[in-house]
């Protein structure tokens, strides 16, 4: 069995790294995450802990990414977009409220009791929330993207989403 998931593991790591390569992106791949509903977390962990990124890091957020444990860093996340007081993030929230919540049938707290569940499937909500707890932009490189649209990026910058964060990019693949 776990030969199995190694060769399933090494298979997508394959495709994340020929997707790379097919759009010409100058990436490679440092580490894979398994994907067992805490790969987004592992996988921005991973990212925090390259030296010249974990140096820069705040000391209580140096403390989570060093536990190397994804339900406290969802709980971090959690904790800081339900306690923040930035006009954007309040938006973001009434956002959800009006477009979301009605859709998902939970409002903005149930939806962070969700969010801070192991292996939980995350999603575009929890990966914004997850670039401005940390203020750093967040690419993601899909084995689906196009030369036209070739990763999503998830802007960091709480005050001003159109203007890139000066910290060190986060860079993560899927499949």
């Amino acid at each position: 069995m776990m030969m199995m998931e190694e060769n399933i593991k090494e298979k997508i790591a394959q495709e994340i790294l020929q997707t790379i390569k097919r759009l010409n992106l100058p990436y490679k791949l440092d580490e894979i995450t398994e994907g067992k509903g805490d790969c987004f977390p592992l996988a921005i962990i991973a990212q925090c802990k390259r030296e010249e990124i974990f140096i820069k890091l705040p000391k209580n957020i140096e403390s989570i990414i060093v536990q190397d444990e994804p339900t406290k860093f969802r709980l971090a996340v959690r904790n800081f977009i339900l306690h923040s007081k930035n006009v954007n993030i309040r938006n973001f929230r009434e956002q959800y409220e009006e477009v979301v919540a009605p859709v998902d049938c939970r409002n903005w707290n149930q939806y962070w009791e969700i969010m801070v569940r192991k292996y939980e499937w995350i999603d575009y909500t929890f990966i914004q929330s997850t670039a401005w707890f940390l203020n750093h932009d967040i690419m993601i490189i899909g084995t689906s993207g196009t030369k036209k649209d070739p990763y999503i990026l998830v802007s960091g910058n709480m005050h001003d989403s159109t203007q890139p964060c000066s910290a060190i990019l986060l860079v993560v693949g899927c499949k």
